[in-house]
C-alpha cells in the first residue's frame, strides 16, 4: 500500500509502501530504496474523518498518510455508514430538516420522562432545602409578611391540620402552610418542593365566605406535592439548560444558571396535565375528607371572576384554561353516584 512516511519530530517526508503480510505486524519500507523505515505492531489509527487521508500513528512519533486505507484497516460497516452520511448530500440535507423535530421530540417528550423518572431518586433533604431556597427567594422579591388578623390566620392553619391525617403521605414530607401578603401575586396559592404551601392573603379574603372551597385549593396544592410537580418541572428545567450549555459550549451560563435554580420556581408553569392531575387529587380527596364535592368547582369560579391581567407567570396564569378545569370538576361530579 502506497503513501507517505513522516519522520518522527520533523517535516521531512519520503514516499513509502505498507507491508501487512504478518497484520496486525506491519513494516513501512522506502518506496525507492526498500530501506526499512518502521517495523512492529505498537501504532494507533489516527481519527478518520470524510475527505481527510487515513493515518496510522507509529509508536517512534513518525506518521503513516495515505489516500486509501489498506483493506485490514477498512472501517466496520457502522463506521462506513456514518462516513456516507457524512458525505452525501442527501442525508446531510435531511438531518438539517430533522434536527428541529428531534430537538423538539427531546424538550417536548424525552426531557420530561428522563425527570419523571430521575425526581424519585432525588433525597428528601435535597427537597427541603430547595423548598427553603425557593421561599426566601420569594419572600425577598414578591412577598411580605402576611397582613391577615391572627385569629384569621389561626383558622386557616387549624383548618388544615386535620386534613392532613386523612391525606396519603409522600416519604417523610407533612405539608405546612405559610401566609403572605402580596400584591404582585393576588389571589394565589403556590407549593414548593418541599411541602411548603404559600397562601396569598387575598386568595385567603376571596374565599373566606365560600364553604370548603380553601380546602379544595389545599388539596389542590397538596396534589401537586404529592406527584412532585415541584421537583419534576425543576428538573427539567436544570437537564435542558445542561443540554443547551453542552450543545452552545456555555458551560459558565450553565453554572450561574444552576446557582440560582430555584428562581426558576417564581416562573415555573405546571403543565396542562399536572394542573388537571392535581385537580382531580383534590376532587378525589374532597369527598374523603368530609367536604363539599362541588367546592373546586366554586373555587375556580371565585378565581376566574378575580383573575387579573397583571398577575405574573408562574401561578394562577400558568395554568389551563380556568373554563377546562371547571368543566372537569363538573364531570367528576356528575359521575359520582347519586345518594
Amino acid at each position: 500500500m502506497h503513501g507517505t512516511f513522516q519522520y518522527p519530530g520533523s517535516s521531512q517526508q519520503c514516499d513509502a509502501c505498507l507491508h501487512a503480510d504478518r497484520f496486525p505486524y506491519i513494516e513501512i519500507r522506502h518506496s525507492s530504496t526498500t530501506e526499512i523505515l518502521w517495523q512492529g505492531s505498537d501504532y494507533q489509527r489516527g481519527e478518520e474523518l470524510p475527505g481527510l487521508p487515513f493515518t496510522l500513528d507509529l509508536g517512534n512519533g513518525a506518521t503513516f498518510i495515505s489516500q486509501q486505507p489498506p483493506d485490514m484497516f477498512q472501517q466496520r460497516s457502522w463506521g462506513r455508514v456514518a462516513t456516507w452520511l457524512e458525505s452525501n448530500r442527501l442525508s446531510i440535507f435531511s438531518s438539517l430538516l430533522l434536527l428541529p423535530f428531534v430537538c423538539w421530540f427531546w424538550l417536548e417528550h424525552g426531557i420530561p420522562q428522563f425527570s419523571r423518572a430521575v425526581v424519585p431518586f432525588i433525597p428528601t433533604d435535597v427537597s427541603r432545602a430547595l423548598d427553603q431556597s425557593a421561599l426566601k427567594v420569594l419572600d425577598e422579591t414578591a412577598l411580605s409578611p402576611s397582613r391577615l388578623e391572627a385569629s384569621a390566620q389561626q383558622v386557616l392553619l387549624q383548618q388544615w391540620q386535620p386534613l392532613l391525617q386523612l391525606l396519603p403521605a409522600h416519604d417523610d414530607i407533612r405539608p405546612a402552610i405559610v401566609i403572605r401578603q402580596s400584591d404582585q401575586f393576588g389571589a394565589n396559592a403556590l407549593a414548593l418542593p418541599g411541602g411548603t404551601i404559600v397562601v396569598t392573603d387575598a386568595l385567603a379574603s376571596l374565599l373566606s365566605d365560600c364553604n370548603d372551597c380553601m380546602t379544595a385549593v389545599l388539596l389542590h396544592e397538596y396534589g401537586h406535592i404529592y406527584h412532585q410537580h415541584s421537583l419534576i418541572g425543576l428538573t427539567e428545567s436544570a437537564t435542558t439548560a445542561v443540554v443547551m450549555a453542552v450543545l452552545l459550549n456555555d458551560l459558565q451560563g450553565l453554572t450561574d444558571l444552576l446557582t440560582t435554580g430555584t428562581v426558576s420556581l417564581l416562573h415555573a408553569n405546571y403543565s396542562r396535565t399536572m394542573e388537571l392531575q392535581a385537580d382531580q387529587f383534590a376532587l378525589t380527596y374532597l369527598a374523603a375528607v368530609g367536604a363539599d364535592p362541588h367546592a373546586l368547582e366554586r373555587s375556580l369560579l371565585r378565581l376566574q371572576q378575580d383573575s387579573h391581567p397583571q398577575i405574573p407567570a408562574g401561578l394562577l396564569a400558568s395554568h389551563p384554561e380556568l373554563a377546562e378545569r371547571i368543566e372537569q370538576a363538573r364531570a367528576h361530579i356528575s359521575a359520582l353516584p347519586v345518594d
